[in-house]
């Protein structure tokens, strides 16, 4: 699970390692789905305030993604 901005820093490019590596991402923010670039718009994310049972829910969403899903998300 990935914060989007941690301190001012933008995670992307460790998610980009992630998912090059076809490792499951979840993100999480504050900023909703507006806060994500293009390339990983369509992976999970969870809004923050979140709950136990919200995380439970995503972080299995993630976990499902097949690494076809994954190589996808690095294809241009």
């Amino acid at each position: 699970m990935l914060d989007v901005n941690l301190a001012g820093e933008l995670v992307f490019p460790v998610a980009e390692i992630l998912r090059d590596r076809q490792i499951p991402i979840l993100f999480s923010t504050g900023y909703g789905v507006s806060g994500l670039q293009g390339e990983f718009a369509s992976l999970p994310v969870l809004h923050k305030p979140f709950s136990q049972s919200a995380l439970q829910a995503k972080l299995a969403v993630a976990l499902e993604m097949t690494t076809h899903d994954l190589a996808r998300q690095s294809s241009p």
